[in-house]
């Protein structure tokens, strides 16, 4: 096996652990449930709504950055493509 088959074996897998990310989101839903359930008793659901907005968006952003370390197999990746067609 070459380097780049190695390279994209272990994107395989990095691909494998961010999918893990998305779960992350079912106990944050859980969560938001609760708080928005617990402001309506209290006539507050607009207000907890404007905090969940932003537990949304810091949410989203989390997950997208364990996303965003698949870019360190992708670039490997890449480098030593280029490496190979240079040699």
């Amino acid at each position: 096996m070459n380097k780049i088959d190695d390279l994209e074996l272990g994107y395989m897998h990095v691909k494998d652990i961010t999918k893990e990310a998305k779960g992350l989101s079912y106990p944050i839903v859980d969560i938001q449930v609760k708080l928005i359930s617990l402001a309506e008793t209290y006539n507050l659901e607009k207000e907890m709504e404007d905090y969940l907005d932003i537990v949304r968006d810091k949410a989203h952003k989390l997950e997208s950055a364990f996303f965003e370390c698949q870019a360190v197999f992708e670039d490997a990746i890449r480098e030593e493509v280029y490496r190979e067609d240079e040699s």
